[in-house]
């Protein structure tokens, strides 16, 4: 336990409005003690979801926030569920993890999830975790996203939510996985992506790029830019995209996107269908 991961789990407790901090805070000591006692292993429920971390391997960044925050991601989750519930059907998760995004957006029984996790020993936690939670309406793609089809690199490091692509030989062991454009999936499975989430350590601008024309259909984008972020800009905002935005799932509004103010993913809405997800999703507000 370093001095760094301890800062970082603080400040993500203490930046999450949406949590008791004092519960949140005594819950990241006893995730510790947990760990260093090896009593494994824990089942967490968050929402109607109960994830099941089994040993330390899997009990790393994605573990400690969902044991001491739940919907560590209130806003965003809660923003999922909102759309699946009214009106919109198709969830698309690239970098699922071990999966909370997707087993909360399943539990929109009429919602179908389509999960993109390419690293082999993270894709099995998260089949567990649906075979857990008797949920059929995830589709589940053992691959990765990327502006072309075929093979790339990733990092190999069972157990880690940071496991990416890696362009480059400037890493040792490395694995092969499949990877596609998202367009190609989409075309092939003749898709209506609402909503996606990307998540992809870095490799988001080669992700949205494998969109090609396809991206027009997309409604709502929430994702992690941790590289190239005017590109990644400049990519939505090309395709008629607007934000980047933070949601108040408990006002239901859309506010402009700052770091300083949540660590929750910005969120771009699809100009084209603002009015519709202002009905349909009952928002009282967009800031311009």
């Amino acid at each position: 336990m370093s001095l760094k991961s301890i800062y970082y789990s603080i400040n993500h407790i203490y930046q999450n409005k949406n949590v008791n901090k004092l519960n949140a805070i005594f819950k990241y000591f006893k995730w510790q003690i947990i760990k260093i006692l090896n009593l494994f292993p824990v089942k967490i429920l968050v929402s109607k979801t109960t994830i099941e971390i089994k040993n330390k391997e899997i009990s790393l960044e994605g573990g400690t926030k969902i044991y001491t925050q739940g919907m560590y991601d209130f806003n965003n989750m809660t923003l999922i569920q909102h759309a699946l519930s009214n009106k919109y059907n198709t969830f698309i998760d690239i970098g699922t993890n071990i999966g909370l995004y997707s087993l909360i957006a399943s539990e929109i029984k009429n919602a179908t999830i389509y999960s993109f996790e390419p690293h082999p020993f993270t894709y099995n936690l998260f089949k567990e975790q649906i075979k857990l939670n008797d949920r059929n309406n995830i589709v589940t793609l053992n691959k990765a996203l990327s502006n072309f089809n075929g093979q790339v690199k990733f990092t190999n490091v069972n157990g880690s939510s940071v496991n990416k692509v890696v362009i480059d030989n400037s890493q040792n062991d490395l694995i092969s996985v499949e990877c596609c454009k998202a367009s190609s999936f989409i075309i092939d499975n003749n898709l209506n992506p609402e909503i996606v989430k990307i998540d992809v350590e870095g490799f988001e601008l080669e992700v949205l790029n494998g969109f090609e024309n396809e991206i027009k259909k997309v409604k709502i984008f929430l994702i992690e830019i941790s590289k190239n972020e005017v590109e990644v800009h400049s990519i939505l905002i090309k395709n008629n995209f607007l934000g980047p935005y933070s949601y108040n799932a408990k006002n239901r509004t859309f506010l402009n996107h700052s770091k300083d103010n949540t660590l929750e993913d910005p969120i771009y809405l699809n100009k084209i269908y603002i009015e519709e997800l202002v009905d349909n999703l009952n928002i009282k507000s967009i800031e311009k």
